[in-house]
């Protein structure tokens, strides 16, 4: 039975024709030390950083140097303590580097390769950069951190009492996501809308049209066009008219005009030329996403983009026409089913093998791995959510018990 197990994950593949862009993956074995990529930044000397869970990654191309908990500086300099879960990172115009990690702001200086704990007490919530300054908001205060100055400048006291997600500064706003809606504050502070009032707003982010685009943590898109006039953004599944993941995480732009969005069901892309949305989901190839949960996305000087996703490490690919692959699998394809993560494995009293899967709902195969059935959200055998957890066999009434994420438990 091990053998039989461990071949699923070398056999598995997918049935339908499919293009796609051809992904590279860092992941543990390159020494991500955690599968959990939250934000990503490229440096001025071209390195990549990586925040993951369990502390910083640097890579610079060939190999990774981990900073997490306490960390030895070079030299006589003391350890300090740098925290765990790294949620934000920034860069100033010296090229120095800014991590929110716990809630506290870390910053490494690039000419003397040394981290400086900048504040205690976990009491940041949101960090990004602007003109190459640094910006962070301290419970519901706005500051700027400005390379050379040894001060902070205290910029608003937004009076804002509700939980700060994420901020992004504009030409001519300050925009702040919050656990109930967003606000939109004058660069002088003096005026402001709040929007989406009611709806957690995860990321603020402005296209180079002027267009912004809002990703909240459960309730689908928005889009504000430069007339301030805002829309919500169709939940249509499977449609090229709309989203297919109600759940919208990070945003970037590439160098075409289109933007992609991380969301929790995968990559989506909107076509700028097309006014088209697609998706790419967890690898259904070689060369494919290593998770369909994605937290960070960042566009490097190069034009490459990097993905960080929820358990499957790092992606990166070029969003370009020469950069895409074909795999024609109604023709070279095996008849079953492949996923990176397989959850629980049942075998049933008729010696059925029951697969759940992180992304693809759940495979009942023969003991010669033939595929009887599959169950996915949305269709006509239906779950609802393709992301399940548990599995539990009822032998005595040949049930299967299914547990998913944020649809409850069902029975089959």
């Amino acid at each position: 039975m091990k053998l039989r197990l461990l071949s699923l994950f070398v056999s598995f593949l997918l049935t339908t024709a499919l293009y796609a862009e051809y992904f590279k993956h860092i992941g543990l074995s390159e020494g991500i030390t955690q599968p959990s990529v939250m934000a990503i930044y490229q440096d001025q000397l071209g390195r990549m950083w990586f925040g993951t869970r369990e502390g910083i990654n640097l890579y610079d191309g060939n190999q990774m140097k981990v900073f997490k908990g306490w960390t030895k500086l070079p030299g006589n300099a003391p350890s300090v303590w740098l925290g765990n879960e790294v949620s934000f990172i920034a860069g100033d115009r010296q090229g120095d580097i800014y991590f929110l990690i716990e809630n506290d702001l870390i910053k490494y200086n690039i000419q003397t390769e040394q981290f400086i704990r900048l504040s205690e007490g976990h009491h940041i919530q949101a960090l990004t950069s602007y003109e190459d300054d640094v910006w962070y908001m301290r419970y519901d205060s706005l500051f700027c951190r400005k390379p050379n100055e040894p001060d902070l400048t205290f910029v608003l006291k937004t009076e804002i009492n509700s939980s700060i997600i994420c901020l992004t500064l504009l030409d001519d706003k300050i925009c702040i996501g919050t656990r109930n809606g967003a606000y939109l504050f004058d660069r002088a502070g003096k005026s402001w809308d709040h929007i989406l009032k009611g709806i957690e707003v995860y990321r603020i982010f402005e296209s180079s049209q002027k267009e912004l685009w809002l990703g909240t943590r459960m309730h689908g898109l928005y889009r504000m066009k430069k007339d301030g006039e805002l829309a919500e953004v169709p939940y249509m599944p499977g449609s090229s008219k709309g989203i297919s993941s109600q759940q919208i995480r990070e945003f970037v732009e590439d160098n075409e005009g289109n933007i992609w969005f991380g969301t929790f069901d995968g990559l989506q892309k909107y076509s700028s030329d097309t006014q088209q949305y697609s998706l790419i989901q967890i690898p259904r190839y070689v060369g494919g996403l290593n998770h369909p949960s994605i937290f960070s996305l960042y566009k490097d000087i190069q034009g490459t983009i990097w993905i960080g996703s929820y358990f499957g490490g790092v992606n990166y690919f070029t969003p370009q026409h020469e950069s895409f692959v074909h795999y024609d699998y109604g023709n070279n394809a095996t008849k079953n089913v492949y996923y990176s993560y397989i959850g629980d494995i049942i075998l049933d009293k008729d010696e059925h093998v029951w697969l759940s899967t992180d992304g693809g709902g759940i495979s009942c195969t023969d003991k010669n791995w033939n595929m009887l059935q599959q169950f996915t959200a949305g269709g006509s055998n239906s779950l609802p959510h393709n992301n399940i957890k548990s599995v539990c066999y009822d032998e005595k009434n040949n049930c299967l018990y299914i547990g998913t994420y944020l649809g409850g438990l069902i029975a089959l």
